[in-house]
This record gives structure tokens, C-alpha cells and sequence, in this order.
């Protein structure tokens, strides 16, 4: 009976390593975001719900949306409850919104703030504990006082309250070495007037860059606003010095956080070879290609224009910017990955890899299963079998 269980644990295991290992490359298993209204654990054993004021502006939202005053004091409480068999930890951390380089929100990274930005929610607010003590089957309160500040503010102030799980709290299992950290994040909209501010946009700068470990042209796009910008439309397209189109890029349904820049960056067209023309039907999400032989694409040396569009509501937004991309900087990002010119990590050839790796997993768990039916048959004919 030990043995049968032993080996169904040993089983479990290599099922959770190798599932782990096909999904968390692939993106499949996203950050949690909390689902304060559904009071739902998920899985992973403690979830948050915020605790509504009056002056909450809508009752049908799970996070805080609230109207507030010049100069007011108010503490918001959120409920953290613990599910699961043993006491945790939970951090608590308050961060300004800012706009990551996909064209989505992000409420969880700190310490991003754009010049254009008055009121930083991470400066206005301040949780009374940073980390929370939560005993099993309990449930602790979360208190986080905001101060606004004394001068009347039209726009929206954003930010997010953070609440990680103590690592410690969430050890994996022995011979594991996977481990998972568990973060909810309960979104803060802050208002004080009717005043309806619209999103406006700038072109800040073009500069030659990384993403990824590739060379790329990064553009760096302002919301200048106190305003959410949901659903933008973008199209750049990067000229050479000839007039050949050297990186084009097309996204649309982009989301900016109020008075935040966004680092876009679009690879350059595979060989820098170009084209005459810009496409009329580029997908969403195209940033660049790659050749036939699966190189990562050279970012060369020389004058570039770049040509921006903004489409937002009915209004657009136009932007021509020239930049200068030099031989020893260009030298630099088309080897900022050790051997990439010669070893290309592209996604064709990345996803085969991926692929291969998860079918010699595969083979060998099924031997594994297969050695110990074999295993639990011959003690089932032999007692005495080793």
C-alpha cells in the first residue's frame, strides 16, 4: 500500500513538472487578478475582496472606483481570506499605473512614473501594514489610507494594491523545484469632478533598442492626460534613409494608464531589405519578421524616419520622427545575445525545440508508468519479487 502510493505521488509530480514546463513558456498560466466579487481562492488558497465605501461610485465593480475630495483622508479596507490549512503571509504594496510595452495596464510594477504624472497613486497612498499575518481559516482586514492632495484635480489618479503571498508560505514539495508565487491585484480609480478629460498623445522619442534579446526601434508613446485610454489603434511604419520601408508595426486595441509612456518597439524587416510600400493589412500584434532561414533580423547602422498613427474615438494622432542609429550601437544590439546571429532563438525555431522537448518528456513518463505496472504486476504474481 506505501509503494502504491509512493508511486502515485512520483506520478503526480512528473505530471506537474512537465505540464509546468509546456505552459509557463507559453504564456498559458497568467498572473491572477483578483476576483473580489466571486470570493473565489482558485486554487491557491486565500483570495482578497475589497470592502465598498459610500462613496464608492459604482457597487457592481469588485474593485475601488471612488469619488473623492480636495484634501480629504479616507481608509480603505480589503479583506484577505485565508482558505487553506496554515497560517501566510501576505505583502502589501500600493503602485502606480503605469503602460507596459504590450499596450496593456499594468497595475503591478513599481516605481515607473512619467513627468507628466501630478499625482502618483503610490505617493497618496500608504498601507498601514506592508505585510499581513493571516492564520488559517481566517480572515484579516487590509487598511490602506489615501490622502488626496488640497488643489481641486480633474482626471483620474490609478494605481493598484498589490497582495503577494510570501514565498515561504507556498514551498514546494520535496524533489520539486518549481515554486509558484501567488499575487492578486485590486485596481484603485480615483476621481474628484464631472470634468470629462479626454486622452492626448505624444511622440516623446525613437531610439535603438532591445526587446526580447532582439535589435529593435523603440518607441516611446505618451498618454499626456489624466485619462484612460482604452481601445487606441496603432501603425508605425520605419523608412531608411533610401525611403524603403526597414520595420512596420500595426496593434490595435491598445490601453494606456493615465500620464504614462508605453516603450513600443518594432524589429526591423528581415535583412533590413524593405519594401517600397507599407502593407494595407497588417495583424495586430505584428512587430517584425524573420527570414526564411529563421535569423533574427540586423538592425543597421544609418538615418531612419519614423511615421507613427494614433487612432483613438473618432480622432487621430500623427507623428514624424527622425532618428540615427550608429555602426558601434547597431554592432552592439545585433550581438546583445551571445551567439544569436548564428544560434537564432526565433519563435519557429524556439516552438520546435518546445515541442521536441515535451514529446522526450512524454516518452519517458510513459516508461516510467509502464516500468511500475509492470512492476506491481509481477508482485502481484510473485510476493517475493525485488
Amino acid at each position: 500500500m506505501f509503494l502504491k502510493k509512493l508511486q502515485k505521488k512520483i506520478l503526480a509530480r512528473l505530471l506537474f513538472i512537465m505540464v509546468m514546463i509546456v505552459l509557463m513558456p507559453l504564456g498559458i498560466v497568467p498572473a491572477l487578478r483578483a476576483q473580489a466579487a466571486a470570493g473565489q481562492t482558485d486554487g491557491i488558497g486565500y483570495y482578497v475582496r475589497a470592502v465598498l465605501p459610500d462613496n464608492q461610485i459604482s457597487n457592481n465593480l469588485s474593485y475601488f472606483d471612488l469619488r473623492m475630495q480636495p484634501g480629504q483622508s479616507q481608509t480603505l479596507e480589503v479583506e484577505v481570506v485565508n482558505e487553506s490549512d496554515k497560517v501566510i503571509t501576505v505583502d502589501l504594496a500600493a503602485v502606480s499605473a503605469s503602460t507596459n510595452r504590450n499596450g496593456i495596464i499594468d497595475y503591478k510594477t513599481p516605481d515607473i512614473r512619467d513627468e507628466t504624472l501630478k499625482i502618483p497613486f503610490s505617493e497618496i497612498a500608504a498601507p498601514e501594514d506592508t505585510s499581513i499575518v493571516i492564520e488559517a481559516h481566517s480572515t484579516a482586514m487590509a487598511r490602506i489610507t489615501i490622502d488626496m492632495p488640497a488643489e481641486v484635480y480633474d482626471g483620474v489618479v490609478l494605481g493598484g494594491l498589490v497582495f503577494t503571498q510570501r514565498p515561504e508560505d507556498n514551498a514546494p514539495a520535496e524533489g520539486v523545484t518549481l515554486q509558484n508565487i501567488y499575487s492578486y491585484v485590486l485596481g484603485v480609480k480615483l476621481s474628484e469632478t464631472d470634468v470629462d478629460v479626454q486622452p492626448g498623445f505624444e511622440l516623446v522619442s525613437v531610439e535603438a533598442g532591445t526587446v526580447n534579446y532582439r535589435p529593435a526601434m523603440i518607441h516611446f508613446i505618451r498618454n499626456k492626460e489624466a485619462a484612460i485610454a482604452k481601445g487606441v489603434d496603432l501603425h508605425i511604419v520605419v523608412r531608411d534613409e533610401s525611403g524603403r520601408i526597414a520595420g512596420e508595426f500595426t496593434r490595435r486595441g491598445v490601453d494606456m494608464a493615465p500620464n504614462s509612456v508605453m516603450p513600443l518597439g518594432v524589429t526591423p524587416i528581415s535583412g533590413n531589405s524593405g519594401t517600397d510600400s507599407a502593407s494595407e493589412n497588417i495583424a495586430p500584434f505584428t512587430h517584425g519578421t524573420e527570414n526564411a532561414g529563421g535569423d533574427i533580423p540586423q538592425l543597421k547602422p544609418g538615418n531612419y524616419e519614423s511615421e507613427i498613427t494614433l487612432d483613438y474615438e473618432g480622432e487621430s494622432w500623427s507623428f514624424l520622427q527622425p532618428f540615427t542609429v550608429g555602426s558601434v550601437q547597431a554592432d552592439e544590439l545585433n550581438t546583445a545575445l551571445p551567439g544569436a546571429a548564428a544560434h537564432p532563438s526565433s519563435e519557429g525555431s524556439w516552438m520546435m525545440a518546445l515541442l521536441i522537448g515535451t514529446g522526450i518528456l512524454v516518452l519517458i513518463l510513459l516508461m516510467i508508468i509502464l516500468l511500475l505496472v509492470r512492476r506491481e504486476k509481477d508482485r502481484q504474481t510473485y510476493p517475493m519479487a525485488p
